[in-house]
C-alpha cells in the first residue's frame, strides 16, 4: 500500500465518528459504516457494493444534473454529520 493511500485511510478513520476500534477474526481493526447504506466496513467511506454501483456517474455530471447535485449534497451532509475532530480518534 502506498504511503499516500495509507494516509487517506488514516484520515478517514480519524475523522469519521462511525469508526471504532474492535476485534475482528482475532485481531484489532477499525470498523466503520458505509456512507451510502450504513453497512459495516473495515476501511473506507463506502462499501464495495455502493462504490461499484455509484461508479463515476455522480462526479461526471455533477454540475449539469440537478438530481446528482442533490445526491452529492446529501452525501456531503451525511459526511459532515459523521465528522469528528481527528484529535478525538
Amino acid at each position: 500500500m502506498s504511503s499516500s493511500k495509507r494516509r487517506r485511510i488514516l484520515d478517514i478513520v480519524a475523522t469519521d465518528a462511525t469508526f471504532e476500534r474492535t476485534e475482528y477474526r482475532g485481531r484489532e481493526i477499525w470498523l466503520g459504516k458505509c456512507l451510502h447504506c450504513n453497512a459495516h466496513l473495515l476501511i473506507g467511506l463506502a462499501c464495495a457494493r455502493c462504490n461499484q454501483g455509484k461508479g463515476s456517474r455522480h462526479d461526471r455530471h455533477y454540475h449539469r444534473d440537478a438530481r446528482v447535485r442533490e445526491l452529492v449534497e446529501r452525501l456531503l451532509q451525511r459526511r459532515r454529520d459523521r465528522w469528528r475532530d481527528p484529535d478525538d480518534a
